[in-house]
């Protein structure tokens, strides 16, 4: 059986994917395809206009990439526009992947780039190896630390930008967000997320000098039992 009569007959109601860049599963309950509407999502997401905007993956930031790479007036999608620049204009799918450092700490991501595979495309097809998107993130640290991730069978390092962050857990053993925050609040004021603001060795120095009482809420936030959707 062709591949694409199989999913265009039974894989898209199994919420199999067509390819590694569109989450099936993920699709559907993102934008609620749920109950009666029991559309293909794929097809739903091709018959969209650009300017909705919808994302095709929980790991491509539409919106950021649309303020960061394109024109207010452009008409394509962000994300195909990603798929046609990624190699030759160095696009990034979101705020905290870095390609470059990716490809040197993953040579098959690099052997990829050679028949036009993005490196983000490497990553989506290896998470389940604890790959990690830059380096601040520790994907097998993560898991390890926090045990919610294991139980849960989900990717480190989407639980981390959707839910980690939001609740003081920290990206890995080099970057400690509890403390960064409260060396620096500016951050908690601006809404930036530590990982993202974070470059300097020194400020991480600066961010362990914090009081006894604060590790203790640190320690207490980090093995204290917290749902996914926290």
């Amino acid at each position: 059986t062709s591949p694409l009569l199989h999913y265009i007959s039974h894989g898209w109601k199994e919420d199999i994917s067509p390819n590694p860049c569109f989450d099936c599963t993920w699709y559907r309950e993102h934008y609620h395809l749920t109950g009666h509407d029991l559309s293909n999502p794929f097809l739903h997401f091709l018959q969209q206009p650009a300017m909705a905007q919808l994302q095709p993956n929980p790991w491509f930031d539409v919106k950021w990439y649309h303020s960061q790479f394109l024109n207010p007036q452009d008409r394509i999608h962000p994300f195909q526009h990603y798929l046609v620049t990624a190699l030759s204009e160095k696009t990034e799918p979101n705020e905290l992947f870095d390609s470059e450092w990716y490809c040197q700490h993953y040579p098959e991501a690099v052997a990829l780039k050679t028949m036009d595979v993005p490196p983000p495309i490497h990553y989506v097809t290896h998470i389940q190896e604890d790959v990690c998107p830059n380096q601040w993130f520790d994907a097998t640290w993560y898991r390890n630390t926090y045990e919610d991730i294991t139980k849960n069978n989900v990717d480190p390092y989407l639980h981390f930008v959707l839910w980690g962050e939001k609740i003081f857990r920290s990206p890995g053993p080099n970057l400690n967000t509890f403390r960064y925050r409260l060396r620096y609040p500016d951050i908690m004021e601006t809404g930036l997320e530590p990982s993202i603001t974070f470059s300097s060795s020194a400020a991480m120095r600066d961010a362990t000098a914090v009081p006894q009482e604060l590790i203790t809420a640190e320690t207490t936030l980090r093995t204290g039992t917290m749902s996914i959707s926290s």
